[in-house]
């Protein structure tokens, strides 16, 4: 029997992965999401969509501050300041974000090696 061959995935198409988190940080992402009154899948989608979206304006700051031919002086001194402000504040979350998961991904349940 011939094997049906599967047509190339959509974007928008759902597909399911198996993930495996320690659970401190499950338990972390099931607190906020009960929080934020949605499921623990759309709160881990919602969070993985908000990384993108923040590398996304990083990545344009970024090249907005880095580009040579890019002419501040057509800006007054304030204007130039909020974006720089935005650059740093931008850059010390997202150190703060990977920082944190780092930390939860390090981070063994204090219970765990009890009872053995």
């Amino acid at each position: 029997m011939a094997r049906k061959r599967r047509l190339p995935r959509k974007p928008s198409d759902e597909v399911q992965l198996k993930l495996r988190f320690d659970e401190s940080l499950r338990s972390h992402l099931a607190r906020q999401a009960k929080q934020n009154h949605r499921s623990l899948n759309t709160e881990i989608n919602f969070r993985l969509y908000e990384s993108i979206r923040f590398d996304r304006i990083k990545k344009e700051a970024n090249s907005l501050l880095d580009q040579s031919s890019f002419d501040v002086s057509m800006f007054d001194d304030m204007a130039r300041n909020m974006i720089k402000d935005l650059h740093d504040v931008l850059k010390k979350q997202m150190s703060e974000v990977q920082a944190t998961i780092m930390q939860k991904l390090r981070a063994k349940p204090e219970d765990e090696g009890e009872g053995q």
